[in-house]
């Protein structure tokens, strides 16, 4: 992320960083009602511009910030170390297999 780039700008680049051809689907992991309000990155107010950004950088990074900040909720649920990575191992493989984490 570049931190000189004003705040107001921010919306201007994100516009530029979406080709024109963005995938209409990704993988994606169902979680509980109340993991994805309390523990997600993104729910809310939480998925701010400037992290938007850092984001579009680096997809499969992403990916594995967000499901790292969801993981424990999804133990506490029942949910073993072997469950979750193999499920984070599909995701990337199937984001992989669609193109999501090609440089653009």
């Amino acid at each position: 992320m570049r931190p000189w780039l004003p705040r107001a700008d921010l919306s201007s680049v994100l516009r530029v960083r979406v080709p024109e051809q963005h995938p209409t689907r990704v993988a994606a992991i169902g979680v509980p009602n109340g993991v994805h309000r309390n523990d997600s990155e993104t729910y809310g107010g939480r998925n701010t511009p400037e992290k938007i950004l850092a984001h579009s950088y680096d997809l499969r990074a992403a990916a594995n910030q967000n499901f790292d900040a969801i993981k424990p909720a999804l133990k506490e649920h029942g949910a073993t170390d072997e469950q979750l990575e193999e499920a984070r191992a599909k995701l990337h493989q199937i984001n992989e297999s669609m193109g999501i984490y090609k440089k653009w």
